[in-house]
Formats: structure tokens, C-alpha cells, sequence
């Protein structure tokens, strides 16, 4: 039988960019989807788990910051953060289905933006490891 999948919602990252961070996904077609990431810091350095990269060359992401927190609360100085990516892979490549965070309407459109506007980067899983190109391969949801 095969596995049905919603057309968005939300899911924890399993490895890419971070392991378990929060990821709003869009279903593109079947099994492929286009997801953007959420922290809670201002920058996040891509390159950080890798050791073979010397510090000064890692890729540090400048992200935007949300006007209400993912998780539903707000306390003081704790912020949600959006990653101005799109990654573009297989659902299967995200965890379980969660429904942990929610969206406010003016935060829904920023992420529409960024939906609208951020190079995709394509998320291949050829092993066990999950590798990422930095092309931009263009899938938009029209």
C-alpha cells in the first residue's frame, strides 16, 4: 500500500541542516517536498558538525527573525528564527508528522515569501548520510 502524505505541515529535520529542528514543509509532487527550517538563534552555521573545514570557511546563514514563536509561547528574548532556504527533498527524508508549532497569519506570509523568493537546495540521500548541493534546481509550486 502505499504511504499517503498531507500536502503541508510541520516535521523535525532528520540530519540536514540540523538534526531535529523544526521544518514547515510543502508538498511539490508524491514523495518530494520543499521545506524551510526554524531556530532560535539569529545565525546558524551550516559547517558545524564538520571538522574538516576550518572554522573561517564555514557557511554562517544570517536568518529572519518571526513576530510570534513556533512553539506558542512568548517569552522574553526567545524569538523564532527562519532560515532563508528552501530545501527540496523526499518527505521520507523528514521525521514523523508533529503538531507542536503553529504559524501566526502575518508569519504564515513571511514564510510564503521566503517560499516564493529563496534559492532551493536539493537534499539527496544517497546513503546513510544525506548530502546537499548548492544549486539552486528551481522547483517552485505554481
Amino acid at each position: 500500500m502505499k504511504k499517503r502524505y498531507r500536502k503541508n505541515g510541520w516535521a523535525h529535520t532528520k540530519n540536514y541542516p540540523h538534526k531535529r529542528h523544526p521544518a514547515y514543509y510543502r508538498k511539490v509532487k508524491d514523495n518530494l517536498v520543499e521545506y524551510v527550517t526554524f531556530t532560535h538563534s539569529l545565525f546558524v552555521d551550516l559547517d558545524k558538525n564538520n571538522k574538516n573545514i576550518p572554522k573561517e570557511e564555514h557557511r554562517i546563514i544570517h536568518c529572519i527573525r518571526l513576530n510570534d514563536n513556533i512553539n506558542g509561547y512568548n517569552k522574553d528574548n526567545d524569538y523564532s528564527y527562519v532560515l532563508f532556504r528552501v530545501f527540496v527533498g523526499n518527505r521520507s527524508g523528514l521525521g514523523k508528522e508533529t503538531k507542536e508549532f503553529h504559524l501566526s497569519e502575518v508569519d504564515m506570509k513571511l514564510i510564503n515569501f521566503v517560499f516564493n523568493t529563496a534559492n532551493r537546495y536539493y537534499i539527496n540521500k544517497k546513503s546513510s548520510k544525506e548530502h546537499s548541493s548548492e544549486n539552486d534546481v528551481g522547483i517552485r509550486e505554481n
